[in-house]
This record gives C-alpha cells, structure tokens and sequence, in this order.
C-alpha cells in the first residue's frame, strides 16, 4: 500500500488544487492521498474565508482520500512552523511514503542542497544571517541573503534568487528542511505550479488556474486588481464557476448564500476587547508580550500606545507595520493575542498527541494501517 501526502490550506480549494491532487495520484502511483490542512485559522494570520468542515468536503470532493487538521499553532504560525508541525503530524502516522507540494522551479535539485544547508546551519551562513538581521532587515529577507553570501559563485544567481524569493518555493524549502531534521523516511517530490502567482487577485489572470488570493478577492466582494466593489455577488457566482470544480461549486454557492465567508475584520471587536483588556491588565499581571507567541513586548507597547487609533482587525496591523516587521507577522501576532496561543501550544507542534480526521471517504484500509504504525 502506497501514501502520499500533501500539506495545504485550501483558501479556498480551487482548479490549481484540483490539478495538484490528480497529478501527485497519478505520478505517484499512490493508492490513498492523504492531506493535513490548516483548520480555521490560517497562515496568513486570517481566518481561512470558508470553515474547516466547509473546505474539507472540497477536498475530498476534489481527490482527497483522508483530511487531517494541522494543530492550530502551526496553522498560524510562521513558513517553518507551519511546516514543522505539518511534517511531523505525516511522520507519526507511519505510513506516508512522499511528500507533494508544488513549487515555482518544479525541480528537487536545489531543495536537497539548501535544505541540507538550513538543516545543519554552518557558522559561516549562522554569520552572515546574524550581520542581515542585525541591520534591520525581516527574517525571509536576512536569510535569503545569508544563503546568497555563503553559496559559491558558480551557482546561478537567478536560479537561486527565485528558490528563496518565490512563496511556494520557500514553503517546499521549509518542508524539506523539516523532513531533514526529523531524518523522516518520507521522501519529497514536488509539481510545477501552474497558472496565476501566489498573490495574484486577478481572478481572470491565472486562466483557470487562479490563485487561491484571486478567488477569495472574488468570494470577499473586493476586486483588490482595481481596488474598488465588485459590483454585485452575482459576478462572483458567475465568475466562481470559472475557477473552482464543478464538484465544490455548490459548496462555495451554499457558503455564499448564507454569508457566512470571514475576513479578519469580522474579529475587530474581540481583537479591540482583547487589547484593552490586556493593556487595563484585567487579563492578569500586566504582559510583556513574551507569554504569546510571536508577540515582542515591544509590539505590544506599541499596540497599546496606538490603541486610540484602533478602526478595524486591517487597519490597525496595517497601523503597527514597520520596515523590519511583515504584515503577515503582525497579522499573526494579533491573532495570537487573540486565541490566547501561549509558548505551551508548541507542543501541538513539535510532540502531536493525536491526529484530527476531518473528513474521509471509504479507506479503511488507510485508517487500519495508520491505527497500527502510528
């Protein structure tokens, strides 16, 4: 019996998902295809714009064979979190034999030699990595350039420029990178990614393989392309027929009609509540930030200095951005402090206690299998 897994968050699932679901079946000759992905909450420091159920059934409707939900701290959390906590959940099941995920180069070839670089950190990269951040730059910034110092010259710059720039390149990197750490028997394999980039909007831009930015600018009644409405939601179930498989486009039509799509800015109130309440210290001692994850105290001075300017969940992570803090980083520590995610909530990373079946089909034999290595 033969597994392969793939690592997603499905936000939603869309045609490019669907491609990547045949296309592991098929050139892995696998008899199931597992999936772990992200629940309610995803990596972006969001919502995910449909319920975990929602997008499970999208999956399964779309080739999955068995959905596993990734361990909210990790679902939220940082590329090499979220991929830690992915890749360990895969290897305690005991019964994965590869690893998919799609990447801009379609190539395993530089995976295995910065993995092995990232894996082991020699002190000359360790070196230049500490000088980057030390002169303000952000962490995917300092590291790229650290990989770029401490490679030799006659690997080709543009080859390597976009194996540590582009988003999925660096998402398989982190997989790669996790596998090695755990001396993991899964073997990593990747697909060429196909249609719009990452962080597309355009939904008409990738074809019919949009990106999943581009479909939910569309379910989200923004057109982030023009930055004006969408004029009415029967565009976006028109345009939504275009992009997602006939299978899962009355579950995407169901959702829509009873409104029940999420942004971040849905969660503004709790997010304001939350902040006052921990700045006015009626959540316990006063906080230096340090007890959230991914939450500096000095973050948190500045949140609670900007308070009065608080409008919205958006505008005010937009509010707290600076030049050596992403806004996906910001994003991600508000909804720390929000869901009250502690250091503790790594162990759901690093020692998963269980695994979470979100939605099967009929594969007894896979759950028999898994019942028994795990």
């Amino acid at each position: 019996m033969r597994t392969a897994a793939v690592i997603a968050e499905y936000n939603p699932f869309h045609n490019g998902h669907a491609y990547m679901l045949q296309e592991v079946r098929r050139l892995s000759g696998a008899d199931f295809l597992l999936v772990v992905m992200s629940g309610d909450f995803v990596q972006r420091g969001t919502p995910a714009v449909f319920d975990k159920y929602t997008r499970t059934e999208m999956a399964l409707a779309g080739g999955a064979d068995l959905v596993l939900e990734l361990p909210l701290a990790a679902s939220c959390g940082s590329a090499p979190r979220f991929a830690e906590g992915a890749v360990r959940l895969l290897d305690s099941l005991g019964v994965v034999d590869e690893l998919w995920f799609g990447s801009e180069c379609g190539s395993m070839r530089y995976f295995h030699m910065l993995s092995g670089i990232l894996s082991e950190e020699p002190e000359e990269y360790r070196a230049l990595l500490r000088t980057n951040l030390a002169s303000g730059m952000s962490f995917p910034k300092a590291r790229a350039g650290a990989l770029r110092g401490f490679l030799p010259d006659s690997c080709p710059e543009a080859e390597l420029s976009e194996m540590i720039s582009s988003p999925n390149n660096i998402l398989g990197l982190e997989y790669c990178v996790a596998l090695t750490k755990l001396h993991s028997k899964i073997r990593p394999c990747t697909i060429r990614r196909r249609g719009a980039g990452y962080h597309d909007t355009d939904a008409g831009g990738g074809g019919e393989f949009p990106s999943a930015s581009a479909v939910r600018a569309l379910l989200t009644g923004i057109s982030f392309q023009k930055g004006s409405p969408v004029p009415d939601v029967r565009n976006a179930r028109a345009g939504l027929s275009a992009l997602v498989p006939e299978a899962c486009l009355p579950l995407c039509l169901r959702e829509l009609d009873a409104e029940s799509i999420l942004t971040e800015d849905d969660f503004s109130e709790m997010l304001l509540y939350r902040l006052a309440e921990l700045k006015s210290g009626l959540a316990g001692s006063p906080f230096s930030g340090s007890s959230f994850l991914d939450v500096s105290g000095d973050l948190l001075r500045r949140a609670f200095r900007l308070l009065p300017e608080f409008r919205s969940f958006s505008q005010f992570a937009g509010l707290l951005k600076t030049r050596n803090v992403t806004r996906t980083q910001i994003n991600r520590a508000l909804l720390h402090l929000l869901l009250h995610l502690t250091e503790k909530d790594l162990e759901q990373v690093t020692a998963p206690s269980c695994a979470r079946m979100l939605g099967m089909r009929h594969c007894p034999e896979l759950l028999s299998e898994i019942k028994k290595k795990s």
